[in-house]
């Protein structure tokens, strides 16, 4: 056995506590020495979810024809 692999896999375990204690409350609030951690948000696991993610984004396109008597064609559509 090498002689830092008990550090290792205790570091790793430790690293591994913390990850799955941080992901198991919703909401966090910790105040460590003038510094405030918080995670209030309603999405999963306590997240807040860009509006990408969220689906709040919405386009549309639309061709204008330079005249009234011109429509669109399939190739003004692709540009």
């Amino acid at each position: 056995m090498l002689k830092g692999e008990p550090r290792r896999i205790l570091l790793i375990v430790i690293f591994v506590g913390l990850s799955v204690a941080t992901l198991a409350f919703q909401s966090i609030n910790i105040d460590f020495l003038g510094a405030q951690f918080q995670r209030l948000g309603t999405g999963p696991l306590g997240l807040r979810l860009g509006l990408d993610l969220q689906g709040g984004a919405h386009l549309v396109y639309q061709a204008i024809p330079t005249s009234e008597k011109e429509t669109p064609t399939e190739e003004d559509m692709e540009n």
